[in-house]
Order: C-alpha cells, then structure tokens, then sequence
C-alpha cells in the first residue's frame, strides 16, 4: 500500500507538468504567423481537450459539478475572505459543469461531425463569398454549406482573420462566436452553441 502511494507521489507532478507543458505547446499552435488553422480544427482540440479533463474527474471518482475536494486544502490554509471568494469559483464551475454535462451528447456529435467530413470519399464544394486586395484575403468573407445555409462569416484584413466571426451549423443555429485581434490571433470572447442553439 505505502509502494502504491510512493509511486503516485513520484509520478503525478511530472505528469502534470507533461500535461501542462502539452496543452500550453497546443496554445501556441495559434501564432497566425507560424501557422495557418481552419476553425473546425481549434474546435476539435478544445472538444477534445474538455472529453478528457471530464474522462480524469470521472477516474478519480469526482462528479462532474464536484470541485470542492479540489480547492479544500487551500481554503483552509487562506482563511475566510480566501473561502468566500473560493465558494463562487467553485459555485461557477459548478454551472459551467452542468452545462457542459447537458450538452456532452451535442459535443459527442460534433465530434463525429468533424470525423465524418474528413472521411468524405467526394470533396464538398461551398460556395463562397470574398474579396481580395493586392494578393491577400481582405474584407468581409462569407461560405454556405452545401444546402445553401450560411456557413461561416466573417472579415480578412491583410490576409488575416480581424473582428467577430461566426460559424453556423448545416440548418442554420449559430455554433461559434468570436473575436480575433488585428495580429489575427483568437481572443478569450469565443463562444460555442450546440444544434439547437443552446450555449454550452
């Protein structure tokens, strides 16, 4: 038993620090200047990244809205102001997890989605709308799914993605929201929407 506990004790701060060190090398992936990414793909690392996250609390035998264990310790250690602020981090993530276990099965699917699309034998054709400037992407861009629905806008200055763009799903619900900074870079404000259009 002290053999099993000794080795969880040597082994899980240097995975961690893989784990971390992997999803920071993710982030940086979203250098517009080194890299070029299409917004399906940053979907399916986040869907991805969150599958997992829940896969380890479902290991270690945490509900998904259960946090407390995790910021115990340090509540204790900090006192009461430390608790309280503690206490809605922890009522947040709480909200955050119900919401995300409602919408797992539309997260599974989306998932299949991205899978099924690569696998497609005929390539899609969508049709867009652009415009060009000196050789580059530049102002506003618009693609439509094969059935004619919008599938994507958005505006490109200098050849780089700048302002909100969205991205809908084939029957016309918004699915992503965001922002990109003039260097062409996501911002914090993105936002995903399941099918239905219910925020997840």
């Amino acid at each position: 038993m002290a053999n099993r506990r000794e080795r969880f004790k040597k082994l899980y701060p240097k995975r961690l620090k893989n784990a971390v060190w992997n999803i920071q090398s993710i982030g940086k992936l979203s250098a517009r200047t080194n890299y070029i990414y299409e917004n399906k793909e940053v979907d399916e690392i986040l869907l991805t990244l969150i599958f997992e996250i829940k896969g380890v609390m479902v290991k270690f035998g945490l509900g998904s809205t259960d946090m407390s264990s995790v910021f115990k310790t340090e509540t204790e250690k900090k006192g009461p102001a430390f608790k309280e602020d503690t206490d809605e981090l922890i009522k947040k993530l709480d909200e955050m997890h119900r919401s995300l276990d409602e919408s797992t099965r539309s997260l599974q699917e989306a998932i299949l989605l991205f899978a099924a699309k690569e696998h497609e034998q005929s390539p899609q054709v969508i049709k867009k709308r652009n415009n060009y400037k000196d050789g580059k992407k530049d102002g506003y861009w618009e693609s439509f799914h094969d059935n004619g629905k919008l599938s994507e806008t958005g505006n490109y200055k200098k050849g780089l993605r700048v302002g909100i763009w969205e991205s809908y799903h084939d029957n016309g619900q918004l699915w992503v929201r965001g922002k990109y900074t003039k260097d062409g870079t996501r911002d914090a404000s993105w936002e995903y929407f399941d099918k239905n259009g219910k925020k997840f």
